[in-house]
């Protein structure tokens, strides 16, 4: 994929729980049409698990939620096995999941 592929990407630094430090770059692709009511969005994500590289739904909007839900469970999954998040440049300053997955109160 070019740039001109992706929708959204994000890079940072991971911090696993033996204090080694890895990169982890993370971009959603945009929607793409399969058939009718099949659409695809691609995940890619380096630096760290996660078993899917695609979303599918039945719509643009569905698929694309789907990629970005399915890249907060790859992140939570991280950090919930002892991992941390920081800015891409300073591993000192710590980078809350929320700053990547916002929730906003209704």
């Amino acid at each position: 994929m070019t740039m001109s592929d992706y929708l959204a990407e994000r890079f940072m630094r991971g911090v696993n729980p033996d204090g080694t430090s890895t990169e982890i770059e993370i971009r959603i692709g945009r929607p793409e049409e399969v058939s009718e009511q099949t659409w695809t969005v691609a995940i890619d994500i380096k630096g760290l698990e996660y078993g899917m590289n695609t979303a599918l739904g039945v719509d643009p909007w569905q698929a694309l939620t789907i990629a970005f839900a399915v890249t907060e469970q790859a992140v939570r999954y991280f950090l919930d096995s002892g991992g941390k998040l920081c800015a891409e440049e300073n591993e000192e300053s710590e980078l809350p999941v929320e700053d990547l997955f916002p929730r906003f109160a209704a």
